[in-house]
């Protein structure tokens, strides 16, 4: 989470839970229940507007990584939305093309992990 330290208000955050791996939630379907598996699958990544483009994500995302490594995770995985998958690429994020993406993520939605470091 993204705190203010003046005003203690949220400003971003990232939320993370254990998913099996090549598999992602239905936005349109609840979970039956919490699943355990060494794939941290990134739900969602969000930041205020006037904070995008100072490389905050790229930030959340490091600390994800980190704690990922010192959890006992094997991979982190995501569905990138509206063309963040050329960025992603960047990040270490390999594309996974066979793994169907509900349609409840919108068009050109696209399944991606990377290893943990």
């Amino acid at each position: 989470m993204l705190e203010q330290r003046d005003t203690g208000a949220v400003r971003g955050y990232l939320l993370s839970l254990p998913y099996p791996p090549l598999r992602c939630p239905d936005l349109a379907v609840a979970e039956a229940g919490a699943f355990e598996s060494d794939n941290l699958h990134v739900h969602d990544l969000v930041l205020a507007e006037e904070l995008r483009g100072r490389e905050l994500a790229a930030n959340l995302m490091e600390h994800l990584q980190e704690r990922a490594a010192a959890e006992g995770f094997a991979r982190i995985s995501m569905v990138a939305v509206r063309g963040s998958d050329i960025l992603l690429r960047f990040y270490g994020y390999r594309a996974h093309r066979e793994v169907a993406v509900p349609a409840s993520y919108g068009r050109r939605a696209v399944y991606m992990s990377r290893p943990v470091d």
